[in-house]
This record gives C-alpha cells, structure tokens and sequence, in this order.
C-alpha cells in the first residue's frame, strides 16, 4: 500500500485549523507521518501540546524565517514518504482528499489536485485535463485556472517535486505569496502534469491574518510577473513532456535588498507590464 506523508508549513497560530487535519488522517493506515515545520514566531507551545495525544506528528521549528514557499519546501524535504500531501496549515484536509488520491492510477510525473475548496475554489472544469505547461499558456486567461494555479493543497511524488523545483529554489527568489503559481509553474517547466481528481475536496479557509491578505500588493506584483511568463511560454518552441520548452534561466536577477520578507539577498523577478489582479492569492 502507498504510504503518504502530509506535509503543514506552520507559521503564527494556526492550532484550530491544522488539529483538525491532523484529527481527521492520523489514524488512516496509509498516512505514514504528519510534518509540521514552524517558523520562528510560531505559536508553537499550545501546538505541540495540542499535538502530544498524535503519535504520527512531528514538529520542527524552522532555525530562521523562511516564508511561504520556502517552508513549503523545507515541509516536504522534512518528510520521509514516497508521497506527500501539501497542505496550508489554515485549511483543512481529511479522508475524502487523501482517498480521492488513493483510488486513482499514481504516476510520479503528475502533481494530483483538488477539484475543491470548500466553500469557493471550483475546479470541476478541468477534471480530465491533463494539464502540462502548454495547456497551462493557453488556460491562463481562464479566471477558474488562475485560482487553480495559485491553490496548491494537492498530492505529488516527493522526489520528482523536489527535483522540479532545484533551479527555483537555488535562484534566491521569493515570490511572496505568489508561492504556489511560482511552484507550479517550475514544475509544469520541468515536464511535471497538473491533474484535477473528480472528489478531491478540502476546506479552504479565508481570515484576517491570512498571509496572502497581509502581504497582498507585494503577492500581486510578483503573481504578475509569473503570469506574465506563463503567457510568454506560448510563442515558445514545442519539445519535450511538458510541450513547451524551458525557459532560460536568467529571468531571476539577484537583488542586495529584499526587504519583503524581512531578509535581504533575496532574488527578484524583473518588473513586468501592471500587476493582474486576483479575487483570491491562497497563503
């Protein structure tokens, strides 16, 4: 049986939310662990003891801030599984999402997504599309597709993940809380497939101390500049599994002062043309 792994990147307080996945898979028999990676200023005390009846749950705390998508991916290195589960430690996931994954044929290549977010984020549409890089380019004006690529909260192989995402994470660029379209996007280029699953749901939850609300103008901006990227692909050459070819690399420039997260060396995209506005960024 396939054992997975649910990976929570942490950070403030978000107890109420995270207790109730860890509640709802910690007894499943093919949930091998459940990793929490909590930044610095984290609630973590009343987590941990929230945590101790739950034997699968393990908490790290992060050493320095690290910010959306790198604890997103310092989570998943941190898990030991085949498979990982991603989700927000504000929203909530149990057996639906992770049978929904369970019941279907598993290919390493293919990053397998919810078709949705309760109460808002349908995805229903795209059930039956594979979607690679190309069919992303010709998606994005799509309202529905800009949510999806920016939702995350999904099930992929840990190594092929990890591996899609080497060059991005080595660039020293953050794209705030444009996280999961930057992920995405690096994986889509990486010969990666996004699938939608028919019954894959989860709770998508939206609140004041929302990342993506506190950090909104400066997500926006760096969401635009991806998208601007992603339509770009479009006039690429076709060649190999992702049907567009992969972008050069020198489209993250360094930056001595990038101050957004609160840490400076930080990479930064080049400005693009005016920012492209979403109704919802997930944290």
């Amino acid at each position: 049986m396939i054992k997975i792994s649910i990976a929570i990147p942490y950070h403030g307080d978000r107890r109420k939310w995270t207790s109730h996945t860890v509640m709802n898979c910690h007894n499943l028999n093919f949930v091998k662990e459940i990793i929490i990676t909590a930044e610095p200023k984290s609630e973590t005390r009343k987590l941990a003891a929230a945590m101790l009846p739950y034997k699968k749950v393990r908490i790290y705390h992060n050493t320095e801030n690290l910010f959306v998508f790198r604890n997103k991916v310092e989570a998943v290195r941190r898990c030991s599984g085949d498979w990982v589960a991603l989700i927000d430690s504000d929203n909530i996931m149990g057996s639906i999402f992770l049978f929904s994954f369970l019941n279907t044929i598993h290919n390493n290549n293919v990053i397998y997504a919810p078709s949705f977010g309760e109460p808002m984020l349908r995805y229903e549409k795209y059930v039956g599309i594979d979607i690679n890089l190309r069919k992303a380019a010709e998606l994005i004006e799509e309202k529905a597709f800009v949510m999806l690529l920016n939702t995350m909260n999904y099930i992929f192989n840990r190594q092929a993940w990890l591996a899609a995402l080497e060059d991005a994470i080595k660039s020293g660029y953050d794209p705030l809380t444009a996280d999961s379209a930057w992920i995405n996007y690096n994986c889509l280029k990486a010969g990666m497939v996004m699938r939608v699953l028919k019954g894959m749901t989860y709770k998508h939850t939206v609140h004041a101390e929302s990342t993506f609300k506190l950090h909104a103008a400066d997500g926006e901006r760096e969401y635009a500049k991806i998208i601007k990227i992603l339509r770009e692909s479009r006039n690429e050459n076709s060649s190999g599994a992702a049907g567009v070819h992969a972008e050069a690399k020198n489209t993250v420039s360094n930056s001595s002062n990038w101050s957004a997260t609160g840490r400076s060396g930080r990479g930064v995209l080049s400005s693009g043309e005016g920012p492209d506005k979403t109704n919802l960024l997930t944290d």
